[in-house]
C-alpha cells in the first residue's frame, strides 16, 4: 500500500548483453567475471542475451501527441524494462582469429547472428558490437596488413561500423586492462542509445499536450539521464515532472496516484540533491513537499492510507539522510535522520488509530457473489486500484475501500513501528540525543507489551527505570514503574516483580495508597508461592506459568534500595571508635519506614567489613521503638520486641544494637559498616533489601527547623579500631650528652611481658634522610676496621617469658643538636586466636565491588598507627612498634688557628716556600673531662711542615681550660698552581712544559656543617681571638680509613721522608650564599685523638684549616742564626738567596754595619750576585757582638740589576722616567723587610769566656 517499488529504490545502471558467451566456458566465465566482479567497476550492469531471448514488443507508434490524453501517468513496467529487459547495448562475443583456416565459414556465421540480432531488435534502438576473441596480441590499425583487410571487409560483412568492432587477447596477463579499455567503449556506445531515446521523448512534447503527459514524459527523461548517468539533467527533468503535477486537480479518485506519483519525483529529487552534494536543498524540499500533500487525505474510509503514505515518506527520507550521513555528510543534533525515523513511528501511530475508528463505524455488507469475482486488485499504472477478473469487469469504489480495508486488517502495526523506533534510537544515539533516545526505548516497550512480547518489554522497561530514577522524574517513572509490574506479572519474572514492587512501595511513586496495598499484596502472594493478579484477575495460562516458575525460584532476591527515595531511613554508628580485644564492638541500628502501608520484616543484618577486605555479617536480636522529646532533647527506649518477623510502621523508628566479640577480628585493623539488609519474605521465598550507597547519607542542604530530623543529628561512628597488643617494652641507657666525634654508647634493655616465648625479637636503629653522611651508627665496638652506616638491625632471638635482654650500639655525629633516631621493634608469636573466624564470613560483592566498599568506609583513615601487624602462615603474628630515641649532642672543642710571619706580624697572605707560623688554639668546651692521647697535623702535597721542638697539647683538659701549639709551614705551590688529586694523578711521560703550567680549578663547592678556622689575625701578634667557625668532619682511624661524605673527602694519604702525613684535603664551606666561590685553599687538617676519662674508647676530631692566599715571590730569602749567640764570640750570619724563576737574576748586596753599633764586621760590605734560574746562592757575613741585650742587627740591602734585555727598553724611555721607582726592587725591598731578621738577642758572656 503506497510503498515505493524495488525498481524506484534501486540506483539505475545502463544495461548491456553479452551474446556468445557460454558461462560453463572457462574462458568465457573469466571474460564476464573480468567485466561484472570488478570492485572499482563503473555502475553498469551486465547481462548475459541467450540465443532465444524475446525482445519485449513495442507499441504502435503513434503520429501525433497532441490531442492525447491518457488516463492515467505512469505504468509499472516502464522502469523495469529499461533497468532488466531491453539492453542499451549487445556484445557479440565470437572466438576467431584472423589468420583462421575457415575464416569465410565463420565471417558469415558472424554476420548471421549479427542480422538475427537486428531482426530481433528491429523496433528499439538498441546498439550491437562485435568482439573478437583471440589468443593473439594483433590490434586493429597496427601494420598487419590481414587483419586490417579482414577487419574492413567483416565490418562490411555485418554491417557495423568498424568502431563496434573490438579485439580482445584472452592468452595474455594483462585481460584486466583490455576490460577496462573495453568498458569504456561499451560505456560511449550505450549512451548514444540513451540519447537517442531522449531525443525521442522530447519530439513527443508540445504546448498543447496534457499535464499527465508531460508529466510522464519528464519522468521518463530524468531517468534515462540516470541511466547515462547524467545526474543534474535529471535533477532538472524531476523538477519540471512535480512542477507539471501541481497543475492537475487533486480528487478523490485520482488523490491516491498524485501522492504516489509525487512521492515518487521527491524521492528521485532528494536523492540526486544528497548525490550532488545540496544537503539543504533536500531538505527544503522534502519539507516542502510534506506541506503541499499533508492536508490531501483522499477518501475518509481510506485515511490510514494516507498516514501510511505520509509515514513512507519520512521513512524513505531518512534512509535518504543516513546513506547521505553514511558518505560523508555531517548531520547536526538539531537536523539528522533520527528526527525523521521518529515522525515516520509516528504516522504509523496515527495509521494505526484511524483505522481503530473507521473499522468501529458501521459499513456496507459486500454480498457474497461480488466477494468472490472480485478478490483482487490489479492495475498496470502506479497509484491507481481496480477490480479485475477475466471479464475485466471493473469494481465500484465503495467495494474498492471495504476490500482495502480488510486488507489494512492484516497489516502489522507493532513491527512496523518497533523496526522504526529501533533506526531513530540508533540515530539519537550517535548524535547524543538521549532524552529523546529514552522516549523512543518506552515507546518500544509500550510496543512489545501490545505485541504480546512482554519479555522483550519488559527489558526496556527495566533499563529505562534507572535513567528516569537518576533524573528525578517520578511523573514518568511511575508511569514506566507501573508498566513495568504489568510486564512482570505476565512475563512470569520474579526478580523484576519483588523489586519494581518494593520500589512501588516508595512514598516518592505518585499513585494512592490502595494501590500500593494492591502491590503490597501481590508482592506477599508471590513470598507465599502464589501467582499475583493482574487487574484483580488472572488468566489461567499466566497462572500457570508463575506455578511454574515458583516451583524452581531459588532465594535470595538482592533488592539495592539505596536508588530508592525516601523508603526507609537507616542510621548505622559503632557505639565507640576503639575497642580493645577483651571489650566488645557495639552497632546500633536506627530504621525507620516512610511508607504508608505496613511493612513486615523477617530479619535484619548487618554486614561489617575490615580494612583488609573480610566480611561478617550479623543479624539483629533485640530491637526498641526509639522515641525523641524534641522539647527536652531525650530519647526513650520502648516495647522491647525480638528483632524476627516485626512489622516497621509508618514514621515510627528503631532503635536495634548488635555486640560482636573483637576476637572474631584481627588485630590492628579498622572495622567498618558496609551494609544493612532487611529480609523480607518467607523461609522458602524473601528478598534482602541491601542499603550500601545511602546507609548514613547526610543531606546536606536543610531547611532550618526546631523540630527537625533527630536521625540527621546522630553522632555517627563510621569505623571501629581493634586495638593491637605489644608484649615487649624497651628502655633505653646512656649517658647524656653525646659530643661531636664521640663514639656514644647507648644500651637498649628489652622485657617480654607475655606468658608465652617471643620469636625472632629485633632492634633495628635507622636515622632520618636529613641525617644522612652527618650521623652514623655502628652495631659494634668501635675499631679501625668497624663499618660505619646509616640503618643497623640487632638480632636479640628467641625471649623466653618474662625475661630480659640487653643491648648495646654506637653512634657518632658530626654535628650538634638533638638527635633523632628510629628505634623498630619487631617479634613474632603464635597465636591462634587472633585469626578471622570463617564461619562468620560472607561474600556480599564481588571483588571490584568490595575494593569500592573499602576505599568507602576508610577513606578518612590514614591507616599509620603506633603498632603494625602482620600476619603470616601457620597461625604465625608478627607485631612491630616504632619508637623515637632522642640524643643530645653538643660541641667538644672550639679550635681556631692563625697564621704570622717569622717577624710575629698577622701573615694575610704569604710567598711560595716562606716558613709561616701557624697557631693553633684549643679551648675545651664538653661537660666531660677530657684526655688528649694525640695530636698531629696532616698537610696538603702543597704545604710542608718544618720540624718544630714546640710542645704538644696536655694530656688531661677540663672545661673552660685552653691549650696552644705553634707549627711551621713552608707552602710549596701558589694559589694559581694548586696541585689538586687530579693533576698529581697525571702520567709520567707527560710534557714537563704542561706540568709547570698546572691551573689548579678553584674550589666551586659547599659543604653542610664544617667547622671553618678562619686564619686572619688582628696586628696584635699576641691577642689571639678571631673569628670561629665550626667545622664539621669525618671520623677515620690513625690507619687512614676511608670516609667519603657530603662534608669531607681525605684522598689516600701520601707517606713523607720524615714519616709524617700528607694528602689532598678536601672541603665544602657552608656559605649563605650557593653562588660564592671560596678562592682559598686548604692547608691540611690537624687530628686530635681523645678520650672520655671514664671511658676507654678512643675518639678523633679532625678540623680542616683554610689556608691564605700563596703569591709567587721574585725571589726567596732565607736568614739561619745561631740559636744562643754571646758577647765578643764570632757568629755567622748566614742568607740564602733562591731564584725561583727561569730567568737569570742579578743582585748587589750591601751589608750596612752602621745602622748597628752593637756588632763588629769582617768581609766583604758590597757583592756583586748573580743567580741562575731555578738555582740558589749562599752569603755569609761573620758578626762580632760587642754587648749584651736585645741588639739591632746589620742592614742587609739586595739592589736588583736590569737585564740586558731590560737594558736596551731603557734607553728608549725618556729621562724623566729613569727617576722612577723599579716595581723589582720595591718587591725585593718589601721581601727584605719580611723575612731578614731584625735583631737578635745576645747573652752575656760565659764564664769561660770571662
Amino acid at each position: 500500500m503506497s510503498e515505493f517499488p524495488s525498481e524506484l529504490l534501486a540506483v539505475p545502471q545502463p544495461l548491456i548483453g553479452f551474446h556468445g558467451l557460454d558461462l560453463n566456458n572457462t574462458v568465457h566465465k573469466s571474460i564476464f567475471d573480468s567485466f561484472n566482479n570488478r570492485v572499482d567497476r563503473p555502475t553498469i550492469q551486465y547481462k548475459i542475451i541467450p540465443f532465444n531471448y524475446e525482445c519485449p514488443t513495442k507499441k504502435p507508434k503513434r503520429q501525433s501527441f497532441e490531442w492525447y490524453n491518457p488516463k492515467h501517468i505512469m505504468k509499472k513496467n516502464w522502469m523495469l524494462k529499461y533497468l532488466h529487459v531491453l539492453p542499451s547495448l549487445i556484445v557479440v562475443c565470437v572466438e576467431l582469429e584472423w589468420k583462421d583456416p575457415s575464416w569465410s565459414e565463420k565471417q558469415l556465421n558472424c554476420s548471421t547472428i549479427i542480422q538475427q540480432l537486428k531482426t530481433k531488435f528491429q523496433d528499439r534502438l538498441t546498439k550491437i558490437a562485435l568482439v573478437l576473441i583471440q589468443k593473439t596480441s594483433t590490434f586493429l590499425g597496427t601494420d598487419d596488413l590481414i587483419a586490417t583487410e579482414r577487419s574492413s571487409a567483416l565490418a562490411n560483412v555485418c554491417e557495423i561500423n568498424a568502431k563496434q568492432l573490438f579485439v580482445l587477447p584472452v592468452n595474455d596477463q594483462h585481460l584486466l586492462g583490455y576490460t577496462i579499455r573495453l568498458e569504456s567503449a561499451f560505456l560511449e556506445l550505450s549512451q548514444t542509445f540513451y540519447i537517442q531515446l531522449l531525443k525521442n521523448y522530447r519530439s513527443h512534447q508540445t504546448n498543447s499536450s496534457h499535464q499527465t503527459l508531460k508529466v510522464r514524459h519528464q519522468f521518463k527523461m530524468g531517468f534515462l539521464c540516470e541511466l547515462r548517468l547524467d545526474f543534474p539533467t535529471a535533477l532538472k527533468y524531476y523538477t519540471q515532472a512535480y512542477a507539471n503535477l501541481e497543475d492537475i486537480r487533486i480528487v478523490d479518485t485520482n488523490c491516491l496516484e498524485i501522492k504516489t506519483v509525487a512521492g515518487f519525483l521527491n524521492y528521485k529529487m532528494c536523492k540526486l540533491m544528497f548525490k550532488l552534494n545540496l544537503p539543504r536543498d533536500s531538505i527544503t524540499q522534502f519539507k516542502a513537499h510534506i506541506e503541499k500533500y499533508k492536508t490531501r487525505t483522499g477518501f475518509k474510509e481510506l485515511l490510514f492510507e494516507h498516514h501510511s503514505w505520509m509515514s513512507i515518506q519520512f521513512q524513505c527520507f531518512a534512509e535518504l539522510f543516513a546513506d547521505a550521513v553514511k558518505n560523508g555528510l555531517a548531520a547536526l543534533q538539531t537536523q539528522h535522520p533520527g528526527i525523521y525515523y521518529l515522525k515516520a513511528a509516528e504516522y504509523l501511530y496515527k495509521r494505526r488509530d484511524t483505522f481503530n475508528q473507521i473499522n468501529g463505524l458501521p459499513t456496507t455488507p459486500i454480498d457474497d457473489m461480488s466477494a468472490g469475482q472480485f478478490s483482487t486488485l490489479y492495475s498496470d499504472y502506479f497509484g491507481v486500484r481496480n477490480f479485475a477478473n477475466k471479464n475485466s469487469e471493473t469494481g465500484n469504489d465503495q467495494q474498492i475501500i471495504m476490500l482495502v480495508q480488510e486488507m489494512e486488517a492484516k497489516f502489522n502495526y507493532s513491527s512496523g513501528i518497533i523496526n522504526l523506533l529501533g533506526q531513530a534510537m540508533s540515530q539519537f544515539k550517535v548524535y547524543r540525543c538521549g532524552r529523546v533516545r529514552k522516549k523512543c526505548a518506552v515507546m518500544m516497550a509500550d510496543e512489545y507489551f501490545k505485541s504480546g512480547e512482554y519479555t522483550k518489554a519488559l527489558t526496556l522497561y527495566s533499563l529505562m527505570l534507572s535513567d528516569y530514577r537518576q533524573e528525578k522524574w517520578f511523573v514518568i517513572f511511575t508511569d514506566i514503574l507501573m508498566k513495568t509490574i504489568q510486564s512482570a506479572i505476565l512475563a512470569s519474572s520474579v526478580n523484576d516483580f519483588v523489586t519494581s514492587s518494593v520500589e512501588a512501595l516508595s512514598p516518592s511513586i505518585e499513585i494512592g495508597k490502595i494501590e500500593r496495598q494492591n502491590i503490597l499484596e501481590n508482592l506477599w502472594k508471590v513470598f507465599n508461592n502464589s501467582a499475583p493478579t493482574y487487574h484483580n484477575q488472572i488468566a489461567p495460562e499466566i497462572k500457570q506459568n508463575w506455578e511454574a516458575v515458583l516451583e524452581t525460584h531459588r532465594s535470595p532476591i538482592t533488592v539495592e534500595i539505596d536508588d530508592i527515595p525516601n523508603f526507609i531511613d537507616c542510621k548505622a554508628t559503632f557505639e565507640k571508635n576503639q575497642v580493645r580485644l577483651n571489650e566488645a564492638v557495639v552497632v546500633q541500628l536506627f530504621v525507620r519506614s516512610n511508607t504508608d502501608v505496613p511493612v513486615k520484616v523477617r530479619s535484619l543484618a548487618v554486614c561489617l567489613m575490615t580494612n583488609s577486605g573480610s566480611n561478617h555479617r550479623y543479624l539483629a536480636k533485640r530491637g526498641y521503638e526509639y522515641e525523641f522529646n524534641h522539647a527536652t532533647k531525650s530519647q526513650n527506649l520502648l516495647n522491647e520486641f525480638k528483632a524476627e518477623d516485626f512489622i516497621l510502621e509508618s514514621g515510627k523508628c528503631f532503635k536495634f544494637e548488635l555486640e560482636v566479640n573483637p576476637r572474631e577480628f584481627v588485630e590492628n585493623v579498622e572495622v567498618g559498616i558496609t551494609c544493612v539488609e532487611i529480609t523480607m519474605g518467607t523461609e522458602k521465598n524473601y528478598a534482602v533489601l541491601a542499603l550500601r550507597k545511602s546507609l548514613n547519607q547526610v543531606k546536606y542542604f536543610q531547611r532550618y527547623d526546631i523540630h527537625s530530623d533527630f536521625l540527621e543529628k546522630l553522632n555517627i561512628i563510621k569505623t571501629c579500631y581493634v586495638i593491637p597488643t605489644f608484649q615487649l617494652t624497651s628502655q633505653s641507657i646512656h649517658n647524656q650528652p653525646m659530643l661531636i666525634n664521640e663514639y656514644y654508647k647507648i644500651t637498649i634493655n628489652l622485657s617480654n611481658n607475655h606468658e608465652g616465648d617471643l620469636n625472632r625479637v629485633t632492634i633495628t636503629i635507622s636515622l632520618p634522610t636529613n641525617l644522612a653522611n652527618k650521623v652514623y651508627l655502628l652495631a659494634d665496638q668501635p675499631s679501625a676496621l668497624s663499618k660505619l652506616s646509616s640503618r643497623i638491625q640487632i638480632d636479640v632471638g628467641t625471649m623466653k617469658a618474662h625475661s630480659n635482654a640487653s643491648k648495646t650500639f654506637f653512634i657518632t655525629s658530626l654535628i650538634e643538636g638533638s638527635i633523632e633516631l628510629k628505634q623498630s621493634l619487631c617479634y613474632e608469636i603464635e597465636d591462634k586466636t587472633a585469626v578471622d573466624d570463617s564461619s562468620t564470613f560472607t561474600q556480599l560483592s564481588s571483588p571490584s565491588e568490595t575494593a569500592k566498599n573499602i576505599e568507602k568506609c576508610f577513606a578518612d583513615k590514614d591507616d599509620q598507627h603506633e603498632i603494625f601487624v602482620e600476619y603470616l602462615d601457620n597461625n604465625v603474628v608478627r607485631k612491630k612498634r616504632d619508637d623515637i630515641l632522642i640524643v643530645p649532642c653538643v660541641e667538644e672543642f672550639h679550635f681556631e688557628s692563625k697564621f704570622y710571619t717569622l717577624n710575629r706580624n698577622p701573615a694575610i697572605n704569604c710567598f711560595k716556600d716562606e716558613d709561616i707560623i701557624m697557631r693553633c688554639t684549643l679551648k675545651m668546651t664538653s661537660p666531660f673531662n677530657v684526655e688528649i692521647l694525640d695530636a698531629f697535623f696532616i698537610a696538603d702535597v702543597n704545604v710542608d711542615e718544618v720540624s718544630n721542638q714546640n710542645e704538644k697539647f696536655k694530656e688531661k683538659v677540663e672545661l673552660g681550660s685552653t691549650v696552644e701549639n705553634l707549627l711551621i709551614l713552608r707552602p710549596k705551590n701558589t694559589t694559581n698552581n694548586w696541585m689538586t688529586k687530579e693533576t698529581f694523578k697525571k702520567p709520567v711521560n707527560d710534557d714537563a712544559t704542561k706540568i709547570f703550567n698546572i691551573k689548579s680549578t678553584e674550589v666551586q663547592r659547599k659543604i653542610s656543617n664544617v667547622k671553618e678556622v678562619v686564619k686572619d689575625a688582628e696586628d696584635d701578634p699576641f691577642a689571639l681571638k678571631s673569628k670561629d667557625h665550626k667545622l664539621n668532619y669525618e671520623n677515620c682511624s690513625e690507619a687512614c680509613k676511608k670516609i667519603i661524605n657530603n662534608t669531607l673527602d681525605i684522598s689516600e694519604l701520601i707517606p713523607t721522608d720524615d714519616g709524617k702525613k700528607k694528602g689532598f684535603i678536601k672541603a665544602k664551606l657552608n656559605l649563605l650564599d650557593e653562588k660564592s666561590v671560596d678562592p682559598m685553599k686548604k692547608f691540611g687538617m690537624y687530628c686530635i685523638k681523645w678520650k672520655k676519662l671514664d671511658s676507654e674508647v678512643v675518639n678523633e676530631s679532625k678540623f680542616v684549616i683554610k689556608g691564605i692566599d700563596v703569591r709567587e715571590p721574585l725571589l726567596n730569602i732565607y736568614c739561619a742564626i745561631n740559636n744562643r749567640v754571646f758577647v765578643r764570640e764570632f757568629f755567622t750570619y748566614k742568607v740564602t738567596l733562591k731564584n725561583p724563576h727561569a730567568s737569570i737574576l742579578n743582585l748587589i748586596a750591601t751589608f750596612n754595619t752602621n745602622s748597628s753599633d752593637g756588632f763588629m764586621f769582617a768581609g766583604h760590605r758590597q757583592v756583586n750576585v748573580t743567580i741562575l734560574s731555578y738555582s740558589q746562592t749562599d752569603l755569609s757575613f761573620n758578626l762580632y757582638p760587642l754587648k749584651p741585650n736585645f741588639q739591632r742587627l746589620p742592614e742587609l740591602r739586595l739592589e736588583v740589576m736590569n737585564s740586558q734585555e731590560d737594558s736596551t727598553k731603557e734607553t728608549l724611555i725618556e729621562s724623566t722616567l729613569k727617576t722612577e721607582v723599579n716595581p723589582k726592587q720595591d718587591e725585593v725591598n718589601e721581601l727584605l723587610n719580611r723575612w731578614m731578621p731584625k735583631s737578635v738577642f745576645v747573652h752575656p758572656p760565659t764564664r769561660k769566656m770571662a
